[in-house]
């Protein structure tokens, strides 16, 4: 289908449309403004295409604000194989137009496109307010990804022609990004893990190999240093993350980790070149914290303080990482079963966090209970979780771990599956889908699942 297929019949008026594009653009503009890592010299290399050049496949999934398709084929008259266009082919780099419309034609294993397609959401055309939002937030992500070069970090290879010009037609598939396709998440990762760790506990299979626990046990610490270093490079370039969760962690067709939506990461204020100070930002305890949004990103992995309204840094990530490596280590959902309300009263005003199993090695829960900390202070930075996880990676492949080795291997869940009693009449609203808690509920006890 055409990318135009996708639209709601429905669509702004040409004046409101006009008034959400100044707005997107205002806002865009203000963001490369005071940008110490983006330009808007930085979209200048990236290829750009009509919308009806773009012919999608399937729906490969939705977030909050966006749809991605699979990028079926790229209609151009580069099509046309003259001369010209096969010289250009071969002169240009991999990240060119020519090339890219090339590469759209090729399959992977099973048939699978090697690009996918991402835009805003049909619902957002009928709340200006909203549209503008997710407009911006498209069109910055945008920018952010052309000015980002990790191994770890999802690369954009082309957009919209026109960039907040494409929404003057005041359809929600204007202006688009093509980026490469992933083959799965982590959270459909953990759920292989678990069923790999009940597989080789057959006796036959551990026959085979006995330290296959070992193995699978250090590969999940392995994608959790990999997540730091993509985030040790986020946090040096001066950004915050704000939405690390398993559902943004993905895995390309090499099995390579690759951190995506950066809709909601935005820079830290940089200071004011005649004071020398942050505006809207305070010291405490020796930490700068910056009077950011709050209530940003998923509430089952969003810090404390974030949550909650208070001035917050980088750290927060770290808070974030430290539940997502809790959830590949145990191989269970954090805080399964609460309901918002819950959750926001134990967690992120109290002082709950997820149990620690005591065979885990030493470093590796001393590492978890500090990123976790209410006290920001407490919590390392981005590099030393890195090299903590590193560090305890040779240990165990060196068989030095300073912990039981071969028992640290082997996740249990009978802790897990406890219950906590409470005496207050929990309420109904849960969290769905992909962005959400999911439980059953009752007036007396909830069940962690």
């Amino acid at each position: 289908m055409n990318l135009s297929d996708s639209s709601d019949e429905s669509i702004l008026s040409e004046e409101a449309t006009k008034y959400v594009v100044k707005k997107i653009k205002k806002r865009v503009t203000r963001f490369l403004s005071m940008s110490r890592t983006v330009t808007e010299n930085s979209t200048e290399i990236l290829p750009s295409f009509d919308r009806d050049e773009i012919v999608l496949g399937k729906l490969l999934g939705s977030g909050g604000f966006s749809h991605v398709y699979e990028l079926k084929t790229i209609l151009s008259s580069y099509d046309n194989g003259s001369v010209e266009d096969k010289q250009q082919q071969k002169i240009t780099s991999p990240s060119s137009r020519a090339n890219l419309i090339q590469n759209s034609k090729k399959r992977r294993r099973g048939g699978k496109v090697p690009y996918v397609v991402k835009h805003m959401r049909e619902k957002f055309l009928n709340d200006p307010r909203k549209f503008c939002h997710a407009g911006t937030d498209l069109i910055v992500e945008a920018h952010v990804l052309t000015s980002l070069s990790h191994p770890h970090i999802l690369s954009i290879r082309g957009w919209a022609s026109g960039a907040a010009d494409s929404y003057d037609i005041g359809m929600n598939d204007g202006f688009f990004l093509i980026l490469d396709r992933l083959e799965e998440t982590l959270d459909q990762r953990i759920k292989k893990w678990d069923k790999q760790l009940k597989r080789y506990k057959e006796p036959f299979l551990r026959k085979i190999n006995r330290n296959m626990s070992e193995l699978l046990f250090v590969g999940r610490l392995q994608v959790g240093r990999d997540i730091a270093s993509a985030f040790q490079y986020l946090h040096s370039n001066g950004i915050i993350y704000r939405d690390l969760k398993p559902g943004n962690i993905g895995f390309d067709a090499n099995g390579v980790l690759k951190i995506f939506d950066f809709g909601l990461s935005r820079e830290l204020p940089k200071p004011c070149p005649k004071s020398g100070k942050v505006k809207g930002s305070i010291v405490k305890d020796g930490e700068q914290l910056f009077d950011l949004s709050d209530n940003v990103g998923t509430q089952r992995y969003m810090a404390p303080e974030v949550a909650c309204g208070q001035p917050y840094n980088q750290k927060a990530d770290v808070y974030s990482l430290s539940i997502v490596m809790w959830e590949c280590l145990s191989l269970a959902r954090p805080f399964s079963g609460y309901s918002r309300i819950y959750h926001r009263t134990m967690v992120l005003e109290g002082y709950e966090r997820p149990h620690i199993e005591g065979f885990w090695p030493c470093k590796i829960k001393a590492l978890l209970r500090r990123s976790w900390s209410v006290d920001i202070c407490r919590r390392p930075i981005m590099k030393s979780f890195y090299s903590i996880l590193s560090q305890e990676i040779k240990a165990l492949q060196s068989g030095c771990s300073t912990s039981n080795r071969r028992s640290a291997m082997v996740p249990q869940k009978r802790d897990s599956e406890r219950s906590v009693s409470t005496a207050e009449t929990i309420g109904t609203s849960v969290f769905t889908g992909g962005d959400s808690f999911e439980g059953n509920f009752c007036k007396e006890q909830i069940i962690m699942r």
